[in-house]
């Protein structure tokens, strides 16, 4: 399935890892090019906004079909984000809040609420791949590479970073038996897709140029919706 999407990767702002020690069959000065590499790759994906706008659409064989709406990514880096998709009928339809270690991932339409933090998201939810690639893409201790390809380490997971010619990027996330993967195009609003092997959900989101917003997101829209209540402000 072919599936277009905005710029997940919107935001690096984790700042840089420490030196890591020389890969494995690499010279020094190998070692200390392949690094130089990561770290011009890492400022390609600065985000140019704090909040884009977006239309979705998550495929998910659990729950029969698919979901799609329009809504926005907002950020408030380093450690804040809010996403929110609303199907045609004005329903909220996915509602993704993170904020430090804790997070909030609702799919009302599937009347699920799941929350937690980094030693409770489990690996039938996306929340730590996506924590990742949305606030701090590309962070972690880089541990292998190759002319074309980066092995990085963080938080006990391992990430194969795969950067191409045309400006695409491939990333692979494996922690413990759970593999899931991200294809984006390019930074800004580009087209990406999400894939988790196990679960067989498949999400796709691409930028809703026609209701671009500017200027910073709305304060209120990174706090706790469960505090806030259900009149909460999306991004």
């Amino acid at each position: 399935m072919k599936l277009a999407a905005c710029a997940l990767a919107a935001a690096l702002l984790a700042g840089c890892a420490s030196t890591p020690q020389q890969g494995p069959g690499m010279t020094a000065e190998q070692w200390a090019r392949a690094h130089d590499r990561l770290e011009a790759l890492r400022k390609t994906w600065v985000p140019s906004t704090s909040t884009v706008p977006i239309r979705g659409r998550f495929h998910d064989a659990r729950f029969g079909g698919d979901i799609e709406g329009r809504g926005a990514i907002a950020f408030r880096r380093p450690d804040a984000l809010r996403m929110m998709l609303v199907t045609p009928a004005g329903v909220t339809a996915f509602d993704l809040w993170i904020r430090g270690d804790r997070f909030r991932m609702a799919m009302p339409l599937q009347g699920r609420i799941v929350r937690g933090d980094r030693t409770t998201s489990g690996t039938d939810l996306p929340v730590a791949f996506l924590r990742w690639w949305l606030l701090r893409p590309l962070d972690g201790r880089l541990v292998a590479a190759t002319s074309d390809s980066y092995v990085l380490r963080d938080d006990g997971a391992t990430y194969e970073v795969k950067p191409h010619a045309d400006g695409s990027i491939d990333v692979e996330r494996r922690a413990g038996a759970t593999t899931e993967r991200i294809h984006a195009q390019k930074p800004g609003c580009g087209a990406a897709s999400y894939v988790h092997d196990a679960l067989h959900l498949e999400v796709g989101i691409e930028c809703d140029l026609g209701g671009e917003k500017s200027g910073e997101p709305d304060p209120r829209a990174f706090e706790d919706p469960d505090a806030v209540g259900p009149g909460a402000t999306p991004p």
